[in-house]
């Protein structure tokens, strides 16, 4: 049986992830955590509309790099937390339901 996380860098699969999100768990938060923390916090927020756009996630996660945003953006929605069209940006049902457990706080 072949050994889980083994495949190629260049194309990780989803036991790539976990392994390394496992792996990962005792630096937490690192950068990307704490960008994928600020795009939940904003899709779920009651301030803004439902969809978003990532340029709306730049304009109000000032304080993060572009390209982290898009990184937390890209790995939450291949998560099942977000669900991604073109520049729309949306929370899941599965997103959504963390939020109405209390789950997602800050």
């Amino acid at each position: 049986m072949p050994d889980k996380g083994t495949s190629n860098p260049q194309n990780p699969t989803p036991d790539d992830d976990y392994a390394c999100a496992i792996a990962n768990r005792g630096t937490w938060p690192n950068e990307l955590d704490v960008a994928e923390r600020g795009v939940m916090l904003c899709i779920l927020s009651d301030a803004h509309d439902e969809r978003w756009t990532r340029t709306d996630l730049e304009q109000d996660l000032l304080d993060l790099e572009p390209k982290k945003i898009e990184e937390a953006t890209e790995r939450l929605g291949k998560d099942g937390l977000l669900h991604i069209h073109q520049e729309h940006v949306i929370a899941s049902r599965a997103g959504i339901r963390l939020d109405e457990l209390g789950l997602v706080t800050v």
